[in-house]
């Protein structure tokens, strides 16, 4: 499988960022602002290191959101290669008898050791065949060694 490396690359990125992530957002609200304030100014004077402590995970929560935008950029790259789908394409599918006709305005991806899920998101044809105004996703599963 020529994208087996890449899947499990960022694999193994989403599972560092959930792990970051999980740590900083536990530590977020532990302490209220007004308590941290008060110790500080009873225990430290002029010294402020818990306010600095908060402020360094405030930064570690704005890289979080910065590496988030980047796996998702990744997700996508990833599935349109995979599925040679791109933004702005047509795809048609059938589902119970019936045809569903999309103008795709996204990809993603998500993936586990044994399974991957491709979602095609986009604008629906109408009857007509004239664009609409509704969106639709389609999804594909596989299973197996990602």
């Amino acid at each position: 499988a020529p994208y087996r490396e890449h899947l499990r690359g960022l694999l193994e990125a989403e599972r560092l960022h959930e792990m970051i992530s999980r740590a900083a957002y536990a530590i977020e609200g532990e302490v209220p602002e007004e308590t941290l304030t008060l110790a500080e100014r009873i225990w430290f004077g002029k010294e402020r290191p818990f306010r600095s402590a908060r402020e360094a995970w405030r930064r570690v929560e704005d890289e979080l959101d910065c590496w988030e935008t980047e796996l998702e950029a990744e997700r996508c790259a990833l599935a349109q290669s995979i599925l040679g789908i791109e933004v702005g394409y047509i795809v048609t599918t059938e589902s119970r008898g019936r045809f569903l006709r999309l103008s795709v305005t996204g990809l993603t991806l998500y993936a586990s050791d044994d399974n991957v899920t491709f979602v095609v998101n986009g604008t629906r044809f109408r009857k007509d065949g004239t664009l609409g105004k509704l969106q639709d996703n389609i999804s594909l599963h596989f299973k197996g060694d990602a």
